[in-house]
């Protein structure tokens, strides 16, 4: 009986410490993946097209796989954690309420969802 209980809190502890949750306490683990780092060779590729493609555009950071776009805006902005966050794992932010949908982006700091299945983060008011 006893090798049963440690076993079963050992499986507990490690599934609860690789757990992640809204702010709204909606658990997001199932869609969450650990990629392969990408190689200098990839990174510069996607600079180079990305560069082409949207030349006034600012890099403030080059691309990586170890976060995308939903874990920046509603995790990393917020000091959490960095990992890929698969759609529809992003949907729970504002199904469960921990983020509310507007039209009204001319604020700073607004966590955003636009064309389709991209989140951001706002950085600057509109006038």
């Amino acid at each position: 009986m006893k090798r049963i209980i440690i076993f079963s809190l050992l499986v507990f502890q490690f599934s609860h410490a690789s757990a992640q949750f809204t702010p709204n306490c909606s658990n997001i683990g199932q869609f969450i993946f650990n990629l392969v780092p990408l190689t200098q060779t990839q990174i510069n590729t996607i600079d180079a097209l990305q560069q082409a493609q949207f030349p006034s555009v600012v890099r403030i950071q080059g691309p990586t796989t170890s976060f995308n776009c939903h874990n920046y805006a509603f995790v990393k902005s917020e000091g959490g954690n960095e990992f890929w966050l698969d759609t529809p794992g992003d949907d729970a932010f504002w199904n469960d309420g921990s983020y509310v949908s507007t039209s009204n982006i001319t604020q700073a700091n607004l966590k955003v969802s636009y064309q389709g299945d991209h989140t951001g983060v706002t950085t600057s008011t509109i006038n």
